[in-house]
């Protein structure tokens, strides 16, 4: 008697980030799939020249579960390599046949959305942006076109948006047919990210070589121009060079020792710099609050972390953080948008309010929403589900 096939039984995963947020959410979705659903296969195409320190140790998990990795060797712009590339992934596709390709950011969504339209029997594409270049609002030319490139190819495939920000973006700029689109929001591990104990959170100061008392205010992100740290140094000198400030400002990312020189010596006496960080649950457990200043995002992964482990939440009004408030996040300390600087410095000032001296933890409904609503085990099901009816519909 023969076996059946499974419903899905092999998925190419694409990503031109190897670092960062968009990489760590591809990360866990395959170590979730590899866990939960053994008898899916998962190929990896990546790129090294953007790979921080945890893409090898991916790379060798999805070969020692029976896949294969290929490095594109791609940076995230057009170029000649892209051609060899597209080549690899092909090869891919033929050697292994799978169901379902992933692909994640605007690179790996553009290369295999028009391989799907170039290539004889290319799988079906389901593509993440993880936040619409765009969604910034700025009117550069860098932006028109990507939203031009967006528009064409967003109705080749299924676009999974992160919130439903990404998703009314889609559909009223770039004018996207509302059936190429279906709204999934990023998850996090809620046993990693969870509110930290009063032994906990002495452990990671010490850890982290942080103060044992006083307000924690913490941010996480590299530095460029979507997350928008100018106006916040500018705010943090005023707030951390009072002679009364009890606060302390931490940044984790690429790029936050080098902001830091922003800082009088006074400030930088309460501020302190991570450049990488391999576990930022146990950072996170080391804070009081969370702030993210962003142009735009999808829906931040480092938003979710801070709500798991629930901290103050002070955020941008902004694509991607705005549809918090929506789903009844009502107790974040919003900062609305300028572009002026030194407005924007005193809006995130007046944000945060008494909190730097007077520090006040989140309302009792933040963490229990959180629950429900970013628990990446339900999320990353939602995702296999949707493989799972995408490839179903290509099906002979």
């Amino acid at each position: 008697m023969s076996v059946p096939k499974p419903a899905l039984s092999r998925v190419l995963q694409i990503s031109e980030p190897g670092k960062d947020g968009v990489f760590d959410i591809v990360r866990a979705l395959i170590v979730w799939l590899h866990d939960t659903h053994p008898e899916i296969t998962v190929d990896l195409a990546y790129s090294s020249r953007r790979g921080g320190a945890s893409l090898p140790a991916l790379v060798e998990r999805v070969r020692a579960r029976g896949g294969e990795a290929v490095d594109l060797g791609i940076g995230n712009a057009p170029e000649l390599r892209d051609i060899a590339a597209c080549r690899e992934i092909i090869g891919l596709v033929h050697r292994h046949r799978p169901e379902v390709v992933h692909a994640h950011s605007s690179k790996a969504g553009g290369l295999a959305r028009i391989l799907s339209l170039a290539a004889p029997g290319f799988p079906p594409v389901v593509y993440m942006p993880h936040a619409y270049y765009g969604m910034g609002g700025r009117k550069a030319a860098a932006v028109v076109l990507f939203n031009a490139a967006e528009r064409v190819l967003g109705r080749i495939g299924t676009t999974i948006n992160c919130s439903p920000d990404e998703r009314d973006f889609a559909i009223h700029t770039l004018r996207l047919p509302v059936e190429k689109l279906v709204v999934i929001n990023n998850g996090i591990d809620l046993q990693r990210f969870h509110p930290a104990t009063p032994e906990e959170k002495a452990a990671a100061r010490a850890e982290f070589n942080l103060p044992a008392a006083g307000p924690i205010l913490l941010t996480v992100g590299r530095d460029n121009p979507q997350k928008n740290y100018a106006p916040l140094y500018r705010a943090m000198e005023s707030v951390l060079s009072d002679p009364g400030a009890t606060c302390t400002f931490v940044h984790a990312g690429a790029g936050a020792e080098q902001l830091g020189y922003r800082l009088s010596p006074a400030a930088r006496r309460r501020f302190h710099a991570f450049t990488h960080v391999d576990a930022i649950e146990r950072l996170l457990r080391a804070a009081d609050a969370f702030i993210l200043t962003s142009r735009y995002e999808g829906l931040a992964l480092s938003v979710l972390q801070a709500l798991g482990s629930d901290l103050r939440l002070f955020l941008t009004r902004v694509p991607g953080n705005r549809c918090l408030d929506a789903i009844g996040f009502s107790d974040i300390g919003w900062i609305e948008q300028d572009p002026d600087e030194g407005v924007q410095a005193n809006r995130i000032i007046a944000a945060l309010g008494p909190w730097p001296t007077q520090p006040r933890p989140p309302g009792p409904a933040q963490l229990e929403l959180t629950r429900r609503e970013f628990n990446a085990q339900l999320q990353y099901e939602k995702i296999r589900r949707f493989y799972v009816s995408v490839a179903s519909s290509a099906a002979p």
